[in-house]
């Protein structure tokens, strides 16, 4: 049988265990319940401002993707799914960050600093990128709304 100074030892080793056996405690939530983001807007495929505060009041999943990614594409079906049985309370917005395609060359002369510039929803850039997604955007059968933002601005 053990000598008491043996058992009075070994039951203060297993106090000293218990607190590290403890549970930890509860971390802080990782996503705050209806945390308000600032407001943004990016244009849509067709050139229209699309602003966060529009889908005020629901659940907004934002799906940061680009066409030339497989793993993007690979989610879509899944994110259409989504968007189809909970568009009463939630939204899927992909924010396509693809990048206008660089300008094919002319000989047609640049334009002079005295014409008027373009925003980019307006410009041919702009088109062109808009053109390339909405194809994916078939493709795909996306159903949600999809804003592009090539300068990362969100």
């Amino acid at each position: 049988m053990p000598s008491c100074s043996a058992q009075s030892a070994r039951l203060a080793w297993w106090r000293s265990q218990e607190a590290a056996l403890a549970p930890a405690p509860a971390a802080p939530p990782i996503l705050s319940p209806r945390r308000q983001l600032p407001d943004w807007s990016l244009p849509d495929l067709d050139g229209r401002s699309r602003s966060l505060c529009e889908f005020r009041g629901r659940v907004v999943l934002l799906n940061f993707w680009a066409t030339w990614c497989p793993p993007c594409l690979q989610e879509l079906p899944v994110l259409t799914q989504l968007h189809s049985e909970l568009s009463s309370e939630f939204v899927v917005l992909g924010i396509c960050l693809d990048t206008p395609p660089p300008p094919a060359p002319s000989s047609a002369p640049t334009a002079s600093p005295s014409e008027p510039t373009h925003s980019a929803s307006g410009s041919t850039a702009f088109t062109n990128l808009a053109r390339a997604v909405r194809v994916v955007a078939a493709r795909h059968r996306i159903n949600y709304p999809v804003l592009l933002d090539p300068d990362q601005q969100v």
